[in-house]
């Protein structure tokens, strides 16, 4: 079973193959990258759903992949595609755990904006134990996500995580008893439905972590007015200003 997607009231949903069929393979990781940037480029997608196998979310790349020293250097260049696509789009995604996320389930987990993790969630990178690098950038995403201490047992030391652990140390959004599927498809609706100027201005100074207070805050006011002058967001606001009017409160609340 290969990756399948699908695009739906401005968002694009990813199905990953199940595990029960086997990990990923080099062609399923190209696959993926296409699919990210199609789906970055496509206008009218503000967001993207990204879901597992029934059991398991991922359990990383096939081993196999990495046997033959001859294919090696194409695989190298796979791996980039997809970590890359994965580091350099534009749309936000939203994961959804089920079961078992390890190696690769693990590390693209780093690039998502939201991770919804059902309780039974396990989360591993065995990398080093394979004798191989965590990959896909994870050695500076996830100790900024979770911390270096945290980052150590799970990377260095081949610790697995349970879902409250993730959810605690940061690498979880939210926990959810319910399906955790549906939940991220609902909260990427959520995201949809908000003025999308505003939102890439948001995420925008949200990535720029070393940028300065001073200008930070300026860059805030700068970027509000410049939403306000494109007139959706003026509209917006007006419309909650005669809303509140007409229920007896003329106070807006920012």
């Amino acid at each position: 079973m290969s990756l399948t997607f699908a695009v739906s009231h401005n968002i694009g949903e990813i199905s990953l193959p199940d595990p029960s069929a086997g990990c990923l393979s080099r062609n399923d990781l190209r696959e993926l990258a296409a699919i990210l940037t199609e789906l970055d480029q496509n206008g009218d997608v503000q967001a993207i759903v990204l879901l597992g196998g029934e059991e398991d979310f991922c359990k990383g790349i096939e081993l196999a992949e990495f046997a033959d020293d001859s294919l090696l250097p194409d695989l190298s260049d796979v791996l980039q595609s997809a970590f890359l696509a994965l580091a350099e789009r534009d749309k936000p995604i939203f994961a959804a755990v089920r079961g078992q996320a390890s190696g690769f389930g693990l590390t693209l987990l780093c690039h998502a904006e939201y991770v919804v993790a059902e309780r039974s969630a396990l989360f591993a990178a065995p990398f080093v134990g394979l004798g191989l690098v965590p990959e896909a950038g994870s050695t500076s995403l996830l100790p900024d996500r979770i911390g270096e201490l945290h980052a150590f047992r799970l990377l260095c030391l081949g610790e697995q995580y349970s879902a409250e652990e993730a959810q605690r140390f940061g690498m979880v959004s939210k926990l959810t008893d319910e399906d955790a599927n549906e939940h991220a498809r609902n909260m990427a609706r959520r995201f949809a439905k908000q003025p999308a100027g505003a939102q890439r201005a948001t995420r925008a100074l949200l990535a720029d972590r070393q940028l300065p207070m001073a200008p930070r805050i300026r860059s805030e006011i700068l970027e509000s007015w410049n939403q306000l002058a494109l007139g959706g967001s003026r509209h917006l606001l007006r419309r909650l200003v005669r809303r509140n009017t007409r229920a007896h409160n003329p106070r807006a609340v920012a």
